[in-house]
């Protein structure tokens, strides 16, 4: 548990914080951290909920969905605004 703000992880309020890469952006979320991998997973930038029920007690496997097959199916981002211009 990490309640300082070193690392990957941040834990406060019974939610995690952390990060993922989307198109070479940073993109924050916020989770709640269910018994055997089950995950909520919120992204505001996005607009997006991602909600992951899957057994492993390593801890890997709802972050890979998020991170391989999750982001990777947002087509929309980033948005116009944020895209630089060439």
């Amino acid at each position: 548990m990490n309640t300082d703000g070193h690392g990957a992880l941040y834990y406060g309020y019974q939610w995690w914080l952390g990060r993922s890469l989307l198109g070479g952006h940073d993109l924050t979320w916020t989770a709640g951290f269910g018994s055997g991998g089950q995950r909520l997973f919120i992204l505001p930038q996005l607009d997006l909920v991602v909600v992951v029920n899957a057994f492993d007690h390593q801890y890997s496997i709802p972050l890979a969905i998020l991170n391989r097959f999750a982001l990777p199916a947002v087509s929309d981002y980033p948005p116009p605004s944020a895209q630089s211009v060439r």
